[in-house]
């Protein structure tokens, strides 16, 4: 006997061997998300479950793309104060309490992704099974949004897999994967997809004992470890970011420090710190980007024409970048440029990014066979995508489209990843200037989640711009307003400055770029070049900062053993190669402890004294003092 009940967002089945199966199901969604409505759903089930124990209960997801992937962010907007993100968060701790202090063996049954609040979710359980191929990904991302786990998991994650497993995995925000979740103990067990639901029940009628960290896990939450292992971790954060910058790391150190992921005054501090974090500038404007990325993808869409193959011109950084970045998308790419030997250093960076990419060998292979070189440019008569991304040359380019548009099949779309010239002038001379667009990647391709889709006025509406954002991929956007990066740029007069006035621009535009891929001190200077402004002090030369640390040298180096980095002896050879205004040391200065002779006898002064000159008998500048000469200069 078997019966079911089904709410908006979850499903309730119990089976013949009184094992209730609890499904989250959303609607209308292809993600579970842990909105409120949905937390109260389940915790009106939870009631109705601790009522009537059963054997075990199994949680699970019916979503194809993974089982929970967290709370839902828009809700986090509407938190204006303290004391309402705390109403939110305990509400929700409360839910998850309750599943954890069920009688019975609880286990979470995980497919895909269980980032965030799906992570607490299956925490909350008593055991885990995973279904252990490459799309399994649990981790804590809340620190990218400026905020810490809040639904338990600072406690539960260190009860489970101990402080330096669980910090690492909420402070940096990454991912781990199947294997690794096993070595943690994140995940109790790793079975085929066919078998999840049969493991989960095999758990339920033999339940093993709870997984726990080592002793030397559990050691480091001892009071008197914790000060040690919190100085540790604050080092390590603040090499990275600052308290006032970015609190969410810092509040996550201090809540275990202060407690130990011990005790229900542990997840009422959690509660009360991420309200806090609700509040500051560094949760509200990350949560707005996010947001805004993920409205630029769902306005991105699906194109309404095939794509399946795209050839890119262009070997470069830029070019090779683009080709790979299409072939880890699922598309057939051929690359093509003036010899073989400029194209194998991009075919082996597209495989270090496929190896990054892609956990799974197989999927790597699948990638690399899917690039392949193009010297003779025949995969363009294949291409439904011609892709050019050669130098910033009007001339080349347009020689280029002369010889590639007879080549191109009818409808293919032709796109220039220009960022300086205007479609109308590249136009000039094709056939059907309906096709031409711009596909704009930004540099580097695979870190950038942004490409740059322009049409112009003799671009064909109907499918060209929809190509090219399909092969953009989810970070190409159609769509107008403030948040994005598309653009329409009008037509430009046709008379056109001379080659040198363009050849100049062009070098601006490509240093211009150049600066900002800078960092740091580089790009201090950069910028200052650009605008013709003077060196800054902390940005002069080694040997001007040389030259100052000379001159700030003691009169006499300290008593002893000579130090080379406070003598100016030890500078000679390298004063020697400045300029003359450095005035140069004589050997054996007397600021040099190595230059006296022994017994206390100074070395004579290599410039003779000159005419005129008298010292008198004993001075101080003198080799000897033999009596109470008089020596004067010849």
């Amino acid at each position: 006997m078997s019966s079911t009940e089904t709410g908006s967002a979850w499903r309730l089945e119990r089976d013949s061997d009184d094992i209730v199966w609890l499904t989250a199901d959303k609607p209308a969604t292809s993600t579970n998300v842990l909105s409120s409505p949905v937390l109260r759903e389940l915790d009106a089930l939870l009631d109705q479950i601790a009522s009537a124990p059963p054997r075990g209960v199994v949680v699970s997801s019916a979503k194809k793309s993974g089982f929970v992937a967290g709370a839902d962010i828009k809700e986090f907007t509407g938190i204006t104060s303290p004391e309402s993100g705390y109403r939110l968060i305990h509400a929700g701790q409360q839910v998850f309490d309750r599943l954890e202090a069920l009688p019975c063996p609880t286990v979470a049954a995980v497919h895909g992704f269980a980032l965030g609040g799906g992570l607490e979710l299956a925490l909350a359980c008593r055991y885990r099974v995973a279904v252990g191929d490459h799309s399994l990904s649990l981790g804590f991302p809340e620190v990218q949004l400026g905020i810490h786990p809040g639904f338990g998991g600072t406690v539960r994650s260190v009860r489970l897999i101990g402080v330096r497993p669980a910090m690492e995995m909420m402070l940096t925000g990454k991912p781990v994967r199947a294997q690794q979740a096993l070595r943690l103990g994140l995940i109790d067990r790793l079975v085929p997809q066919g078998e999840l639901r049969s493991a989960a029940r095999q758990i339920i009628l033999a339940p093993p004992p709870p997984h726990r960290p080592n002793l030397s896990e559990r050691a480091l939450s001892w009071p008197l470890v914790r000060s040690v292992v919190q100085r540790s971790l604050v080092s390590r954060v603040s090499q990275k970011v600052r308290r006032e910058h970015y609190p969410a790391p810092y509040a996550m150190i201090d809540l275990w420090a202060h407690y130990g992921a011990h005790g229900a005054v542990a997840f009422e501090a959690e509660a009360r710190s991420i309200a806090q974090l609700f509040t500051t500038e560094t949760a509200r404007n990350l949560i707005r980007v996010f947001l805004l990325q993920d409205r630029l993808k769902a306005a991105g869409g699906k194109a309404t024409v095939p794509l399946e193959h795209v050839h890119v011109v262009g070997a470069g950084v830029m070019g090779g970048d683009i080709a790979a970045w299409s072939a880890l998308r699922g598309f057939t790419v051929t690359l093509q440029d003036r010899e073989l030997k400029y194209i194998e250093p991009a075919l082996g960076r597209a495989r270090e990014l496929f190896e990054k990419r892609l956990p799974d060998p197989a999927k790597v292979r699948e990638a690399t066979a899917r690039l392949s070189a193009d010297v003779n440019a025949a995969g363009a008569a294949q291409a439904d995508v011609v892709i050019e991304a050669i130098f910033e040359s009007l001339e080349a380019k347009r020689e280029l489209y002369a010889t590639l548009e007879p080549r191109m099949k009818p409808g293919a779309i032709l796109a220039t990843n220009t960022s300086s010239i205007v479609l109308e002038s590249l136009a000039e001379g094709l056939a059907d200037p309906g096709r031409l667009v711009g596909l704009h990647f930004f540099n580097p391709v695979p870190q950038m989640p942004l490409v740059e889709v322009i049409h112009c006025a003799l671009t064909d509406p109907a499918d060209g711009p929809d190509r090219a954002r399909r092969c953009g991929g989810p970070r190409c956007c159609r769509a107008r307003g403030g948040d994005h990066r598309h653009r329409s740029r009008p037509p430009r007069p046709q008379s056109h400055p001379p080659a040198r006035a363009r050849g100049a621009r062009q070098a601006r535009t490509q240093e211009r770029r150049r600066v900002l891929s800078l960092e740091g001190r580089q790009a201090r200077q950069a910028r200052r070049r650009l605008r013709g402004a003077p060196a800054a002090r902390s940005d002069r030369s080694a040997d001007s900062r040389a030259r100052q640390r000379v001159r700030r040298m003691p009169a006499r180096a300290d008593r002893g053993r000579c130090r080379p980095h406070r003598c100016r002896r030890h500078f000679r050879d390298r004063l020697r190669a400045l300029p003359r205004r450095t005035p140069r040391l004589r050997a054996g200065s007397r600021r040099c402890r190595r230059g006296r002779a022994a017994g206390g006898a100074r070395r004579p002064l290599r410039r003779p004294i000159p005419a005129g000159f008298r010292l008198g008998a004993g001075h101080r500048r003198l080799r000897r003092a033999p009596g109470r000469e008089v020596i004067r200069g010849s």
